[in-house]
């Protein structure tokens, strides 16, 4: 992903999901609230796939969500916000009823 003025490596995985959970109130396996999902949930989702990004490819995590809040923009999040959940769920379009198991 481009972001920051360099090109940094996103991942999705088990801990990040969690992470979306605990810390910031984010439950992506059971479906997403397009009411509630908001900016603060959007800068969360592309701070966690870029921190799983980063030690996934081992590398250090060079900046805060302060950081990726300055990073986006109106302009570039409708692509970076795509791409932040492909990390996730590799491109399986999840609807607002989605549940897993149903």
């Amino acid at each position: 992903m481009k972001i920051g003025d360099k090109e940094r490596p996103i991942y999705g995985n088990i801990n990040g999901l969690i992470e979306l959970k605990e810390k910031y109130g984010l439950d992506l396996l059971n479906g997403v609230d397009t009411k509630s999902f908001d900016l603060a949930s959007i800068r969360s989702l592309v701070f966690v796939a870029l921190v799983q990004g980063a030690k996934h490819e081992k590398q250090e995590i060079d900046f805060t969500i302060e950081d990726v809040g300055d990073w986006l923009t109106p302009k570039n999040m409708g692509e970076l916000l795509p791409e932040a959940m492909n990390a996730f769920f590799g491109g399986v379009e999840l609807k607002q009823t989605d549940k897993p198991g149903e």
